[in-house]
């Protein structure tokens, strides 16, 4: 009787192989310029040179809200070798990126003026201060709603010429001296954190004590 059910159960194996499901994948990487709530476009963490094309629709488990140029994101999705765009099933991004991006300010009180922009993919747009230092980049840390900003510190010094002063008048030896500054590199830890119900960034290793950004709308 077994032997009589061969047939049978290979021609079963073979259909129960046909309509087996396409694997689902993961890819981690970076949104890319171009997406659109239809279409999601990630740079692969592992090769920023290549780019993979997402379908997004209602099926889609994902905050369109989050995804941001330059947000990190894992997609699941069916992989069909004969593609060109996947169907993504679930799109997760983090979700301290989209509430960093934007202008922060110091308040008037707390002494030197503070001005910077967030922007995607880790640029900084500085404003002020003029001088003394300069935010040039950030990035996302590993720990939720913490960054790292990266710059330059700008440390004046003031030498006078090394000549015969003694003749000279206080305000002669005022204009011979040269205001010369060394630059420092400099990364420092930021938290976003919530005040009064609004989105503040603290910095706690600055060098004057905490210091305190507040996002402006």
């Amino acid at each position: 009787m077994f032997l009589r059910l061969l047939p049978y159960l290979g021609v079963l194996t073979l259909v129960i192989g046909c309509n087996s499901p396409t694997p689902y994948k993961r890819l981690v990487g970076f949104v890319d310029a171009g997406s659109n709530d239809s279409l999601l476009i990630v740079k692969p963490k592992d090769d920023l040179s290549k780019e993979l094309f997402f379908r997004i629709d209602e099926s889609t488990k994902v905050n369109r809200a989050e995804l941001i140029e330059g947000n990190i994101v894992e997609v699941e999705y069916m992989a069909p070798s004969t593609s060109v765009k996947y169907n993504a099933s679930v799109v997760t991004t983090n979700t301290t990126y989209p509430k960093l991006i934007g202008r922060w300010v110091s308040r008037d009180r707390q002494g030197i003026k503070v001005d910077i922009e967030l922007c995607p993919n880790g640029e900084i747009k500085h404003y002020a201060p003029k001088s003394i230092l300069q935010f040039e980049r950030w990035q996302l840390a590993s720990q939720e709603e913490i960054i790292e900003i990266t710059g330059t510190l700008s440390i004046p010094s003031e030498k006078i010429s090394q000549t015969d002063d003694t003749s000279l008048t206080p305000s002669e030896i005022k204009r011979r001296r040269k205001v010369e500054r060394e630059l420092r590199s400099f990364r420092t830890i930021v938290a976003l954190e919530m005040e009064d119900d609004a989105p503040v960034l603290v910095f706690y290793n600055n060098i004057e004590g905490e210091a305190r950004l507040y996002k402006k709308e």
